[in-house]
């Protein structure tokens, strides 16, 4: 019965407070410029007294107030409630209204927090591609097996579709390798073919072939010469030839990938947000980067067996 009793006094002192507070509105008395709490020390900017910079300090201390701090009826409830004393500050002078980073969680899930199952892309001649709507009416393409993919040779500014071989590599997990996942950032072996024809064509060169024996040479010869007797091609195409083999310039690394048929490359797309699985052709530092990785693999998975 006491605590009752107390409690509603708590509550007619802050019904009284409040009419004072509407009172002094009207009159004139409210202060002006508004006054800011500081997180760190918990008082405001421009003083103001010990338990109202307090009360700053516990409460508001990402809220624009007045004299000292905006005080609601609510406050006061809780405020008795928890034992904590009481604190009558004056009107603040704008509406302060409080920080996103201090706003309490109600503990229920919003709409904008969900996660979805990753897409775990998978290296597959089943290609298959889902449509997800997603939060604002847009879509997503999720990607959930693939094996192809637009691939850019960036010295040579030319991009081709090719074939996805193999996963060989990823820095985050070997997991993703073993189960052959394409990710991006995901080191990969593409079928070279695509590329070889493009050189061909552009420069008048086969890369990657292999040294024959002289025998071998002859009947390579003999098969070039009635290729080229097929295509014939006009004295400007020819010209034309010539001066990209002066500027022509290959690196070793890439060249002894064309021998074998597979050129490393690195996927720069997210196949489980766009549906695709494109990237770009190692070269240079990179490449060599790439390449000692994968030996230094290659030599812990011997020396285990």
């Amino acid at each position: 019965m006491f605590f009752k009793l107390k409690e509603m006094a708590n509550f007619l002192s802050a019904a009284i407070f409040m009419l004072m507070i509407i009172v002094s509105t009207n009159t004139g008395m409210v202060c002006e410029g508004a006054q800011r709490c500081d997180k760190s020390t918990g008082k405001l900017c421009n003083g103001g007294d010990d338990q109202c910079t307090s009360y700053c300090k516990t409460n508001y201390a990402n809220m624009e107030v007045g004299c000292a701090s905006a005080l609601i009826l609510s406050d006061l409830l809780e405020s008795s409630s928890s034992n904590q004393p009481w604190v009558f500050p004056g009107i603040p002078c704008t509406r302060g209204v409080q920080l996103e980073g201090s706003r309490k969680h109600g503990g229920r899930s919003e709409k904008y927090e969900l996660g979805r199952q990753p897409a775990n892309t998978k290296l597959s001649s089943n290609k298959t591609v889902r449509r997800v709507r997603v939060r604002g009416g847009n879509v997503k393409w999720r990607a959930l097996r693939l094996d192809t993919g637009n691939f850019s040779w960036g010295s040579e500014a030319v991009t081709r579709k090719t074939r996805i071989l193999d996963v060989v590599y990823n820095a985050s997990n070997n997991e993703l390798v073993r189960t052959q996942t394409l990710v991006k950032g995901a080191i990969i072996q593409v079928d070279a073919a695509p590329f070889k024809q493009w050189y061909l064509q552009h420069y008048g060169v086969e890369i990657g072939r292999k040294k024959k024996t002289a025998a071998a040479k002859k009947d390579v010869e003999e098969t070039e010469a009635a290729a080229a007797e097929e295509a014939k091609k006009s004295n400007h195409v020819k010209r034309k030839i010539e001066k990209r083999q002066e500027e022509r310039k290959i690196d070793g690394h890439i060249e002894e990938q064309f021998g074998g048929g597979r050129l490393l490359a690195a996927i720069s797309s997210r196949p489980g947000q766009c549906g695709r699985a494109d990237g770009y052709i190692l070269e240079g530092k990179e490449l060599e980067f790439y390449m000692k990785k994968l030996q230094r693999k290659k030599g812990k998975g011997a020396g285990g067996a």
